[in-house]
């Protein structure tokens, strides 16, 4: 295998992972809120239908994808994977339970000031949900990273195939290679959360020290 087609398909990984991450956070994001907010038989029947969805495993979904992706003429393309990737039950859930925590009293007091919505999500709700969104998109990169089961059934050309599928071609020491270039985004990822954790955990701590020592100022 030549390396130009090795960083072509390293890079298809990255279009597919953060591609189908972004595209079903933004989708995840209005969709949880109006799930948690909106109550109407239709968002229970839609909380249902994700969490059906949810365990419901590639080989149950893939023949109605498959037809529907060939009648679009979207088959052999990067579409074939991002587009059935965009809608995912998880990151919906996710933030459907994220959105549950915002108190309904903020929406209240927004709603006095103004009554556009897009400024309720960009001053309001994005603020509070940054944690949840920010979970929601590494999970899905993480789900979406290794692909191997809807590229093999999607995509023929090997120019378009993620790097998971070339790993389980190889043998021996480039195997052992390929695996650990693989892994490079994975540890990047986990390494930025575990550092923002610990720098969230030590801002919290040297506020309660400074707290600690200003209440022990002698008045």
């Amino acid at each position: 295998m030549n390396a130009s087609l090795l960083f072509q398909q390293y890079g298809n990984s990255l279009i597919y992972a953060l591609g189908t991450a972004m595209l079903s956070t933004l989708v995840a994001v209005p969709t949880g809120y109006a799930m948690a907010r909106w109550k109407s038989v239709w968002m229970k029947a839609l909380f249902w239908c994700c969490v059906v969805l949810l365990f419901l495993p590639f080989q149950v979904t893939m023949l109605p994808e498959y037809v529907l992706l060939d009648f679009l003429h979207l088959l052999d393309t990067r579409l074939a994977i991002l587009i059935p990737g965009m809608v995912s039950p998880l990151p919906i859930l996710i933030l459907w339970m994220g959105n549950k925590q915002v108190p309904d009293e903020f929406e209240d007091a927004f709603c006095l000031e103004s009554s556009s919505l897009f400024f309720y999500f960009r001053f309001i709700l994005l603020p509070n949900l940054r944690g949840v969104i920010a979970a929601a998109f590494s999970i899905c990169f993480l789900l979406n990273w290794n692909l191997v089961d809807p590229a093999l059934i999607f995509l023929e050309d090997r120019r378009l195939w993620p790097l998971s599928l070339t790993l389980l071609e190889q043998e021996g020491a480039t195997q052992l290679y390929y695996g650990a270039l693989d892994m490079v985004p994975v540890v990047l990822l986990l390494g930025m959360i575990l550092a923002t954790t610990w720098q969230w955990r030590f801002r919290k701590m040297y506020g309660i020290l400074k707290r600690i020592r200003k209440d022990m100022k002698p008045r």
